[in-house]
C-alpha cells in the first residue's frame, strides 16, 4: 500500500486480500454482518462474490493491528 498516500496509524498495518489471501473468510464473515440483511440473499452478489477475491483482491483492504487480527474491512466490492 506504499505510494498511496494513506495515512496509517502507528501500531497498524492496511493490506491488501492479494498480500493476505488467508484473510478471504474473516474478511467475508466481517462484510456479511456490516452489510444490511438483504444484501445477503441477493441473487447476482451471490453470483459474483467470488470475483472480490478472484479478480479484484487487490482492491479489498483490511486493517490489522500489530497481533496481525483483522480490525476493519473496507468493503469495496458491489458482489457478495
Amino acid at each position: 500500500m506504499v505510494g498511496l498516500g494513506i495515512e496509517v496509524p502507528a501500531g497498524l498495518r492496511l493490506i491488501s486480500l492479494a498480500e493476505r489471501l488467508d484473510l478471504w473468510r474473516p474478511m467475508s464473515v466481517m462484510t456479511t454482518a456490516a452489510w444490511p440483511e438483504f444484501m445477503n440473499h441477493d441473487e447476482v452478489a451471490n453470483r459474483l462474490w467470488h470475483h472480490l477475491r478472484d479478480t479484484f483482491a487487490a482492491f479489498q483492504l483490511a486493517l490489522l493491528d500489530s497481533r496481525r487480527c483483522e480490525r476493519r474491512r473496507a468493503p469495496t466490492g458491489s458482489a457478495r
